[in-house]
């Protein structure tokens, strides 16, 4: 008999999953179709982090603004549309129960971390 060992701490496969489709799906969507007025600077999409159950999505975002106003009035505009973005998503990919997105801003030190660590990409 085979004994199956896992790691406590290893992501699970679905999991994995819907975060790479809804990083994908969310970056579509405030690009495309978010019509918010409040919406003044560009916004990027860094990472998706879903909780175990799939209920919440916490979404790493970084807000590129020439102003600290507009950064905060595009900031609440997204938490606004939050519930629009999470249904078009869920719809687009077929999931049971759309996850409820709470958007984290990005400090610099973090953006800094993070795009340090994208493997570099090959000219090939």
């Amino acid at each position: 008999m085979i004994k199956k060992t896992f790691q406590k701490d290893a992501p699970n496969r679905k999991i994995v999953r819907h975060e790479k489709n809804l990083l994908r799906e969310i970056s579509e969507i405030i690009l495309k179709e978010v019509k918010d007025p409040g919406i003044n600077a560009l916004a990027s999409v860094l990472g998706v982090k879903m909780s175990k159950d799939n209920a919440v999505a916490y979404v790493k975002i970084r807000i590129f603004g020439s102003d600290k106003k507009d950064i905060v009035k595009t900031l609440n505009a997204l938490r606004r549309s939050a519930g629009y973005i999470s249904s078009v998503a869920s719809g687009n990919l077929g999931l049971r129960r759309a996850p409820e997105i709470r958007f984290e801003p990005v400090k610099d030190e973090e953006y800094e971390a993070i795009w340090m660590a994208q493997p570099p990409e090959s000219d090939n």
